[in-house]
């Protein structure tokens, strides 16, 4: 059993391994689809625990996984036979007028309050329970992406533990491709025990849904589709087909940070078309607008995320989903449309996301309760991809996504990704 008595007696209880009653639930992540077995779960509160974990692990010959929050579909954070170094305690906040600081395994609703008391704000996740880690490595797709891009946009700096238990201060100045590597796919990379990103300033915002009766959605499928190719600077608007206390819908969702007179007025002329059974937009605080679509019951579902980049959203479109998601065989699936433009086509420092032109992603996350209806559920993943497939470009799907996704879309990304883990780690401790 791995773990030497050193450690076992430095960390205790935090230490777990097979056969202890906390096993099964140390290995959870919010998918339930994934059931793997670690050699152990660690949970660390410091750099200096990190550094001791992994060196100790690399000695033994045995992988190493990063685990913040276990947001992630795929389940990366967990794998078999690996030492999963759980950062969750690492979780400190500060902001002032310049930087965010963040530790490791901190999440965007933490971050965000600390944002909002200085007046500064960053693209966090649009539901506020994800890892500010997971998302950042993966790129980082947000309420605020017109605005200020992707979460790794805005990434400055990194505390990363390597292979071999050594700390680097990664920058731009000292370390130029750890830095490009950590924007947008730096998973796997090393231990990302502190983030530090840019402050940008917080804005007035406005944000909610406006929930759509699926018998009106050919009403709303013109002015949705006109959105979305031609987009409010201001807004993150993001059409979703899901159930709401059992009835399948149409909900609109819209982020506005900073809006001029103009674009509230687009927003509101979609107050004048039928079928509205509730609005929810309006000004909020950045916390509220952070958490308007949080479900914490989502967790611990069985899930599938498949996801891809529409051309275009025609009309057509928007009524062909709202048909798909009545016949969804669980409630609890939803299928998202999000409009990718703003200052996520121009990143101010080099970054390892795909392309930005500006794009349409599509997401469908299918989520239900039993094994027994995983077939059911992924045939009806299936259909809806079908339905999205005419109107997808060719671009690799967006790395946090997906259930399957391994890599980036830039055709330049796997030489010098591998370039970057072989300096890091020559010897493979990460996998």
């Amino acid at each position: 059993m791995w773990g030497s008595q050193g450690l076992v007696r430095r960390f205790g209880d935090r230490l777990v391994r097979p056969g202890d009653g906390r096993y099964g639930a140390a290995c959870a992540v919010h998918n339930a689809v994934v059931e793997r077995r670690p050699a152990a779960v660690v949970y660390c509160r410091s750099e200096d625990e990190v550094r001791a974990v992994v060196v100790e692990a690399g000695e033994a010959g045995l992988g190493v996984v990063v685990r913040s929050t276990g947001h992630g579909v795929a389940g990366r954070s967990v794998a078999d036979g690996a030492v999963v170094v759980d950062v969750g305690g690492i979780d400190h906040v500060a902001a002032d007028r310049r930087r965010i600081t963040v530790g490791g395994g901190a999440v965007w609703l933490k971050t965000d309050a600390v944002c909002e008391a200085a007046g500064v704000a960053v693209t966090g996740g649009t539901v506020s329970s994800t890892g500010v880690g997971g998302l950042t490595l993966g790129g980082g797709i947000g309420w605020l992406l017109p605005s200020y891009g992707l979460a790794c946009d805005s990434l400055v700096g990194a505390r990363v533990v390597t292979g071999n238990g050594t700390v680097i201060e990664a920058d731009d100045a000292a370390t130029p491709e750890l830095m490009w590597a950590l924007r947008g796919s730096g998973a796997g990379l090393g231990v990302v025990t502190e983030f530090g990103f840019r402050a940008h300033p917080l804005l007035p915002v406005h944000g909610g849904s406006f929930a759509v009766d699926l018998d009106r959605v050919g009403d709303w499928a013109g002015a949705v589709a006109e959105l979305m190719s031609d987009p409010v600077p201001s807004t993150m608007l993001g059409p979703s087909f899901l159930f709401r206390d059992g009835v399948p819908m149409l909900s609109v969702d819209v982020a506005m940070h900073g809006p001029g007179p103009r674009d509230l007025a687009r927003i509101d002329a979609l107050r004048r078309l039928p079928g509205i059974m509730s609005d929810t937009v309006r000004p909020r605080s950045y916390v509220s607008l952070q958490t308007m679509i949080d479900e914490p019951s989502r967790s611990g579902l069985r899930s599938y995320w498949t996801a891809g980049y529409p051309a275009m959203v025609r009309p057509e479109l928007i009524v062909a989903l709202a048909g798909r998601i009545r016949r969804s065989p669980s409630g609890r699936s939803i299928v998202f449309l999000e409009n990718l433009h703003g200052a996520y086509t121009r990143p101010p420092l080099p970054t390892s996301f795909p392309t930005r032109e500006p794009r349409l992603s599509a997401l469908i996350t299918g989520a239900w309760h039993d094994r027994a209806d995983d077939e059911a559920n992924m045939d009806w993943i299936a259909s809806v991809r079908d339905v999205l497939a005419p109107y997808l470009s060719h671009h690799d799907a967006y790395l946090n996504y997906s259930s399957d996704q391994k890599g980036t879309g830039r055709p330049d990304a796997p030489a010098r990704l591998r370039a970057v883990r072989t300096a890091l780690d020559p010897h493979g401790v990460f996998v």
